[in-house]
């Protein structure tokens, strides 16, 4: 047998297997060398893929040699088809001196020999770090690693270096290796070239080639006839192809009939070469359709289907993703096809920007174009107002024989304030102060704010049916007796005791509020009490419930709650509400409910009284029962 290939003994015509082809080749290196003592020039430029009759594939480097893929996988770590490679006549092959193999390319695949459990990670230059148990694989390459893997037969690892372990993620990162070798000549430590055809694989790709047509040869070289395939050992991958095509066997050479004549002989009919079998993988990824967004104040759930079995993954910010410096992402349910992930934690009122991701079984990956929902806006709750000694809310809830006034006095004013009202009647306005007879009502100090915070409520009774009156709330030194000095002292409760006393009479006076006036009813208000709700400050162990009612709540109105539906027995724990304010649209009820359990459904009714004194008592009812959903600690 000859030592070296066809290009140096013509009656070299044996083909064996592209595995031993190769090992021969490397070893016989020296010696084919010698006899060739320089390269001609050939068709095709350097840093070219080429390829001879052969199926063996080449890089023709700048060095003047070539480089050869022992294996349809290491090739697919590199390149995804065959439309870069150029046909070359075995002629000029065999002027180029072989070097050496190339070595599956940095950070793609993880490989692995059939003799040996330990798998690596691929650095430049075809060295290897151990990857040694699985949770720092999966940090490495995702849950699905295992199917990221390739077999490489025993015969070419000789072309790796084994240089150590990885034990943390800063020995190795995936992304900053494969940014390393981005042609064939930055893995060789080769004279970078413009030339060089570009690495178009990913970090985890398969690496099935899509196509094996070669669709050129160089110019002006004639297409040599093929010799009879020979079948290359195959690599093992993790990951299963979905069908194969068969192999198509070689068409054996018939030989050339001599003429029984004496005439020409038949020619031989050139053999045809097999047809390998192709592995058809899965490489298509899933089809995401129907996304949709619904939110809540601080939560969203986001939804959508694919047309196969997938995870759910959705990364979102609160700026476009392009230019988000950093996203979240939150995970869902794997293999399905209707997807849901819910968002927490969220702004009110606020825009966000997301996609989703839905990656099969295989590891094909889908991602939806950019998204957005808006998170609800609240209720705009005014704050409890701070007033000056000239600003004042005043409200009056008339009844059949009673009135209840409230009022907020000037927040932290030091100051006693009091109601003075009589009939029309019977007063008269002078100078803007109430004069007549009048009735006094119970006065307070505003600086001790002793009931709610700058709000006094008083409850005016034993009115007259169907009567108009004029009201002022005045202002008086702290320290004052607030009772008309040339009177008689009032009772506290009641008009028909009242007496004539005029301006004079009311001393160490600092401020009046305009007069008002209010009507009472002709009959008694039996209208039950009607709610308006609104939740606000929801949190993981409190909510804020904030309310108004057609009428004052001068009977009491407090918060039943409970984690199962609330009855109307009074059994369930109860907060009195106690913070209210006063606008123009009306009186405002809220308390804030505290010591509640994190993720858990809360079901609650307000309970109010509109009194109705001596005409029928109190008309008192509950809201419907109503929830809110405590955040997650």
């Amino acid at each position: 047998m000859a030592l070296c290939p066809q290009s140096y003994y013509n009656d070299f015509n044996m083909k064996i297997y592209l595995s031993l082809s190769v090992v021969l080749s490397i070893l016989l290196l020296p010696l084919c060398n010698s006899i060739v003592a320089s390269a001609a020039a050939i068709s095709v430029p350097p840093d070219s893929l080429i390829m001879g009759s052969p199926s063996t594939i080449y890089y023709y480097a700048s060095d003047g040699n070539r480089y050869v893929f022992p294996s349809e996988r290491t090739f697919g770590s590199w390149f995804s088809d065959y439309s870069q490679v150029t046909i070359v006549s075995d002629a000029e092959l065999a002027l180029l001196p072989l070097k050496g193999n190339i070595t599956y390319r940095p950070g793609v695949r993880m490989i692995k020999i059939q003799t040996s459990n330990k798998v690596y990670a691929v650095e430049k230059g075809g060295k290897l770090k151990w990857i040694e148990n699985e949770e720092m694989a999966k940090k490495l390459y995702g849950d699905d690693w295992n199917k990221k893997i390739d077999d490489v037969p025993d015969v070419f690892f000789v072309n790796y270096q084994e240089t150590g372990t990885i034990k943390n993620s800063e020995d190795y990162q995936p992304s900053v290796s494969i940014s390393t070798a981005e042609t064939i000549n930055d893995d060789k430590g080769l004279p970078k070239s413009t030339n060089a055809p570009k690495a178009v694989t990913t970090i985890g790709g398969s690496t099935a080639v899509s196509s094996l047509t070669v669709p050129h040869q160089s110019s002006g070289t004639p297409a040599t006839h093929a010799s009879p395939a020979t079948p290359t050992q195959p690599e093992q991958s993790t990951s299963s192809p979905s069908s194969t095509t068969p192999a198509i066997p070689a068409t054996p050479a018939t030989p050339a009939t001599p003429s029984s004549g004496g005439g020409s002989a038949t020619p031989a009919t050139p053999a045809t070469p097999a047809t390998p079998a192709t592995p058809q993988l899965d490489l298509t990824p899933p089809v995401i359709s129907n996304i949709q967004a619904t939110s809540t104040q601080t939560t969203a759930t986001i939804t959508w289907i694919t047309n196969e079995s997938a995870s759910s993954e959705v990364y979102y910010a609160s700026n476009t993703l392009a230019t988000a410096t950093s996203t979240i992402k939150v995970t869902g349910a794997n293999n399905v096809t209707s997807h849901t992930v819910s968002l927490a934690g969220l702004s009110s009122g606020k825009t966000y920007y997301y996609v989703v991701v839905s990656k099969d079984t295989a590891g094909n990956a889908a991602t939806s174009s950019e998204q957005s929902f808006v998170t609800i806006t609240p209720p705009v709750i005014p704050a409890l107002p701070i007033l000056l000694a000239t600003q004042f809310y005043k409200l009056v809830y008339p009844g059949a024989d009673f009135a209840a006034v409230y009022v907020t006095c000037p927040v932290q004013a030091d100051a006693v304030a009091g109601i003075i009202y009589g009939k029309k009647s019977d007063t008269t306005i002078n100078n803007g102060k109430l004069e007549g007879l009048l009735g006094v009502q119970a006065a307070f100090n505003c600086s001790n704010q002793t009931w709610f915070p700058g709000i006094q409520l008083w409850q005016i009774n034993q009115l007259p049916l169907a009567a108009d009156f004029n009201y002022q709330i005045v202002f008086f030194k702290p320290g004052t007796n607030y009772w008309p000095q040339s009177a008689d002292h009032f009772p506290e409760l009641g008009f028909s005791a009242g007496k004539i006393y005029t301006n004079d009479d009311m001393i160490n006076e600092i401020y009046r509020i305009p007069s008002n006036s209010f009507s009472t009813l002709s009959s008694m208000d039996a209208t039950p009490p009607v709610f308006e709700i609104q939740l606000s400050e929801i949190t993981s162990n409190s909510a804020k419930i904030n309310y108004t009612s057609n009428g004052a709540l001068v009977g009491g109105n407090y918060i039943f709650y409970n984690t199962q539906p609330v009855g109307t027995n009074y059994q369930e724990q109860r907060f009195d509400v106690g913070d209210l304010y006063l606008d123009s649209t009306g009186i405002h009820y809220s308390e804030t409910l505290t010591g509640l359990t994190a993720s858990t459904t809360y079901h609650y009714r307000i309970w109010g009284s509109k009194q109705s004194s001596g005409l029928g008592g109190t008309v008192a009812d509950f809201s419907p029962d109503n929830t809110f959903i405590t955040l997650p600690q």
